[in-house]
């Protein structure tokens, strides 16, 4: 929702951004959770998925995570004024 959000910001304006921003925060918060509780703590230690050739998941639990905490990153970095990721500026 967060993502579709985000994808129809940049024609509604900048206070709808900063809305459809918290909605991709909150939702990739809850993955990053998600993965990172269920998957690599509880599926990995606790029913030590590690030691099972079949059901390992734990590599693919970690892109995951990864993918969401590095996400998660970029959306909360410093704005520019108009409330917006701030981007380089090209110089020619």
């Amino acid at each position: 929702m967060g993502g579709l959000k985000l994808m129809r910001a940049p024609h509604d304006g900048d206070a709808t951004f900063l809305s459809a921003r918290g909605w991709a925060i909150s939702g990739i918060t809850l993955g990053f959770l998600t993965w990172q509780v269920i998957f690599m703590m509880i599926g990995g230690e606790w029913f030590g998925m590690w030691m099972s050739k079949q059901w390992y998941g734990l590599q693919t639990a970690f892109y995951f995570f990864v993918t969401f905490l590095l996400v998660l990153i970029y959306l909360v970095m410093a704005d520019d004024e108009n409330g917006r990721p701030a981007t380089p500026h090209r110089t020619s």
